[in-house]
């Protein structure tokens, strides 16, 4: 399970849940990332299948590459 929370342009914390990488970036790809959070939001802390983490300076845009990465990665070992 992945979890993030941003701050969108107006000052808001959004969290957002899905069940896996797959589905998060199937969601980016299909739809543009119209649901989703700008890439130039910053990613305040996110959690995949473990403890949540705080990061410094993380834009989504980044973290959304580190997903992609992951994906591939996993995708490649299996």
């Amino acid at each position: 399970m992945i979890t993030f929370t941003t701050i969108n342009c107006n000052g808001d914390t959004i969290e957002r849940t899905f069940n896996s990488i797959a589905a998060i970036l199937k969601d980016y790809w299909d739809e543009e990332g119209t649901t989703l959070p700008s890439s130039d939001d910053p990613v305040l802390n996110y959690r995949l299948n473990g403890p949540s983490i705080t990061p410094t300076n993380l834009s989504f845009g980044t973290f959304i590459q580190s997903l992609e990465c992951q994906y591939w990665h996993d995708l490649v070992l299996d």
